[in-house]
């Protein structure tokens, strides 16, 4: 992509992606690229936000599977279409990338995808027991970072759309190997019947009308007797805008120390690995000692680890912000993988706190708020990262003085909420 805009602002540069052109780190293409990458984060969220309420409600009446794949499949759909453009770049104008988005308006894109995950998960986990079970379905995410930045470096080296290719390969066995995953929801066979004779004398559109009504409302009495569930989930609307800004994290280190995009991909694995550590063995073992060792409720154990962890997040992403060199700023991804957590600790206690028969509504509206922040997010650390190239010197690291502001209030949302006394009571039953 990097590429394509810097050949259109200077047509005799080569199409050689790895060739490593100076005028194509300039401010102008830089710029640029920033800002088609940040839309088209922000498309990428519209389907994300029109699907996560219906999809989950979806879920919860017909299962975690069909939303599942669907979701992967409108993925593989976006992707082919991105690569597309890319590919025939001198027919299609760059900026056509962001049709891709409205594929994903299958399944509802990559957050109903995780959520379902999410879900399935929390269908077979008990309470006490889920945080740690998410954690490490972050940590298998983690793993797939690990691998695909050495695998797509090396794979570079040969031939970008080699990378692209064995990418789309991927994307597409992943959605051959959903179709084999159990389904998780316990159908209500008997509700169901019953619910049928209640509406035998009705047309199906009827029927289907009565069903979405009934279920808007359920998401409305959802927010309305979870009010502290639902602000304690608007701290991932600020993690997930803070978190955006290690999407920019490659460009920002290509152009501010002047690496080469195959060696910059070398961060993206020192963040996951350090991330992986973390979830995988850092924060089960802690959760061990605070539970057997000081006797706290899984509920408050994992308040006060999210608690630390939105602190840990927002000093890593000041450090970022400060690296003069490269070497620092691994240190500083160190430091900000430490809050790594706060995610899946956040979304463990929301679905600890609602009743199990809105898990899928939990998970969905978890999906719907971490869409917003993207949404938000993509243009004003786009915005952001242009203007820090222009102003230049330690302002180049604006980025990540942003999304630690971002994290702050996050922090301050987790650190202000209290669980409700019936909720710890009936734990401890």
């Amino acid at each position: 992509m990097e590429n394509i805009i810097c050949r259109n602002y200077y047509p005799e540069v080569s199409d050689n992606v790895m060739a490593g052109d100076p005028r194509c780190k300039r401010d102008d293409v830089q710029g640029t690229l920033a800002t088609i990458r940040g839309w088209a984060y922000t498309f990428d969220c519209i389907p994300g936000i029109l699907g996560a309420v219906p999809y989950g409600i979806m879920s919860d009446k017909w299962g975690r599977k069909p939303v599942f794949v669907l979701a992967i499949s409108g993925l593989v759909l976006s992707f082919a279409w991105i690569n597309m453009v890319l590919y025939f770049s001198d027919i299609f104008p760059l900026w056509t990338i962001w049709f891709g988005s409205a594929f994903q308006l299958i399944g509802g894109s990559s957050s109903v995808m995780t959520a379902m995950m999410y879900t399935m998960a929390a269908d077979v986990t008990p309470a006490a027991e889920r945080a740690i079970v998410f954690m490490q379905v972050n940590a298998w995410f983690l793993v797939a970072e690990m691998i695909s930045g050495p695998l797509a470096s090396v794979l570079m080296h040969r031939s970008p759309w080699l990378a692209v290719a064995v990418g789309f390969i991927l994307l597409i066995v992943s959605n051959i190997v959903a179709l084999v995953f159990p389904e998780t929801l316990d159908i209500q066979r008997q509700k169901d019947k019953q619910d049928a004779a209640a509406h035998g004398d009705q047309t199906k559109i009827q029927r289907l009308w009565a069903i979405c009504k009934k279920d808007v409302l359920e998401v409305y009495d959802f927010v309305l007797t979870n009010q502290r569930t639902t602000f304690l989930l608007l701290s991932l609307v600020f993690v997930v805008l803070g978190k955006f800004v290690l999407e920019l994290l490659l460009q920002y280190a290509t152009a501010r120390y002047h690496w080469s995009w195959d060696k910059a991909a070398i961060l993206v694995t020192i963040r996951s690995a350090s991330t992986l550590l973390l979830l995988a063995a850092v924060l089960p073992a802690i959760s061990w000692v605070c539970v057997h060792t000081f006797q706290m409720s899984s509920m408050a154990k994992d308040l006060w680890l999210s608690r630390i962890s939105g602190i840990v997040q927002t000093l890593g992403a000041l450090l970022v912000a400060f690296s003069v060199n490269g070497s620092m700023l691994m240190v500083s991804l160190v430091v900000f993988a430490g809050g790594g957590g706060l995610s899946a600790l956040v979304r463990s206690l929301a679905n600890a706190l609602v009743e199990e028969h809105h898990v899928g509504i939990c998970n969905s509206l978890v999906g719907f708020l971490e869409m917003v922040g993207i949404m938000i997010a993509g243009p004003i650390l786009a915005k952001a990262l242009k203007v820090g190239f222009a102003w230049g010197g330690p302002w180049m690291g604006l980025p990540f003085m942003v999304s630690a502001f971002l994290f702050g209030i996050s922090t301050a949302i987790v650190w202000t909420f209290r669980i409700p006394k019936r909720r710890l009571s009936a734990e401890s039953v």
